[in-house]
């Protein structure tokens, strides 16, 4: 039976999501759809996304090296799934046991329904109240908002490690502690007096990957392909902490997702935040992730409007935004997309902003998507045909509904 993803995270997860499906969110070392292929060990599968992101869905299967189809009809009964939840034994169980027309759910989430209907995207809510409910008493993990992604990440680095092999090359004056498991891809290189430190969970540094002298590394860490670790300034990554593949990473990170091609090279502080692609730090920047007066934090999320998020709460920072050098971002902000911001970031920001201290303007379409193209040229050689042409599409498109 087909499975069909829909994405219904697209507006609980936005900043991220304005500019990629929510099954296309780095975390714990893969894309969320990969968690969710995994989890429920199907082979055809396929999703379901917002017309305006059908083409950079595309785009990203490719990139992401992902067997899928995007908004195709099935041609007979299938398994609609939350794009949300990764699933576990059981879920896995509970699917198998479902007939057309019911329904899993846990609490008020929905999981997964059978059903031989397709349902427009703009009526997914709606639809999948229809089924014929059974419920788990087992709350799995679900992935609702940005800061979620965050508070999961280390146990998806965990259940998605593949075991202890080095195929790279260790310096001999490297320090390796701890007995939590160490992967190390081909043609990566951990130079001397770098430290990597699996005493409290495993870490994963991907092919072509580098770790420059007088870095440290405390897992659960996943960093993937062709990244530059401790180049520019060097690394201190703590434990909970995702970096994906062609990226950049300098200064200090802990319980943070970086996604691939985003570049963080010099020092400042990113922590208990999640991170689109495209994005670039600016020397020193910083965000808070901690009140003051050590108080849950609350979010003003894009959609869902004052929500409480917890006492450790970083920033949301969707695809192609920019920081200036010395930028703080004050406690659970949520940026961009397609932004520039500087100074004290004290508030939300909204997609095609442009800052300046003491001033804020729009972000003239036309000159973002020069800029985004001038980022993306220099990574060319990774990004499948199209792609940067999706990605400006993109921009223009979001930019007429914004």
């Amino acid at each position: 039976m087909r499975t069909v993803i829909a994405d219904l995270g697209h507006d609980s997860m936005k900043p991220l999501t304005y500019t990629r499906s929510s099954t296309d969110i780095e975390v714990g070392g893969s894309t969320l759809f990969e968690h969710i292929e995994r989890g429920l060990n199907s082979s055809e599968l396929s999703v379901l996304v917002p017309e305006y992101l059908e083409e950079i869905t595309e785009r990203n299967t490719e990139l992401y090296d992902l067997e899928r189809e995007v908004n195709s009809i099935p041609e007979s009964e299938f398994l609609l799934y939350n794009s949300t939840v990764v699933p576990n034994e059981v879920i896995r169980s509970g699917v198998e046991d479902l007939e057309s027309g019911e329904g899993l759910y846990y609490e008020d989430t929905f999981i997964a329904g059978v059903t031989d209907r397709y349902p427009n995207f703009e009526d997914i809510e709606e639809f999948v109240e229809e089924f014929e409910r059974t419920e788990i008493d087992e709350e799995p993990v679900i992935l609702e908002y940005p800061w979620d992604i965050v508070e999961h990440n280390g146990d998806l680095i965990r259940d998605s490690f593949p075991g202890e092999e080095v195929k790279g090359e260790i310096n001999p004056e490297a320090e390796i502690i701890g007995d939590g498991g160490l992967y190390i891809g081909e043609d990566a290189e951990i130079d001397a007096n770098a430290t990597i430190d699996t005493s409290e969970g495993p870490v994963y540094i991907g092919s072509g990957t580098r770790v420059w002298p007088n870095s440290r590394i405390e897992g659960p860490v996943y960093i993937g392909i062709d990244t530059k670790v401790g180049a520019g300034e060097n690394a201190v990554i703590h434990e909970n902490t995702h970096i994906g593949d062609v990226a950049r990473a300098g200064g200090e990170f802990e319980d943070a997702v970086m996604s691939s091609f985003t570049n963080k090279y010099h020092y400042g502080f990113l922590g208990h935040a999640v991170v689109g692609s495209w994005v670039n730090f600016g020397a020193g920047t910083t965000n808070s992730d901690l009140k003051n007066t050590y108080g849950d934090v609350t979010v003003e999320h894009p959609v869902e409007g004052s929500t409480d998020a917890g006492l450790k709460v970083g920033a949301s920072i969707a695809d192609h935004t920019k920081t200036d050098i010395q930028t703080g971002i004050y406690t659970g902000k949520q940026i961009g997309p397609v932004a520039k911001i500087a100074g004290k970031v004290t508030s939300n920001v909204n997609p095609f902003t442009w800052q300046n201290p003491g001033s804020e303007d729009d972000y003239i379409p036309e000159k973002a998507t020069t800029h985004a193209e001038r980022m993306m040229d220099r990574r060319e050689d990774y990004l499948p045909n199209g792609y940067i042409k999706a990605q400006k599409n993109l921009i223009r498109e979001l930019s007429s509904r914004e």
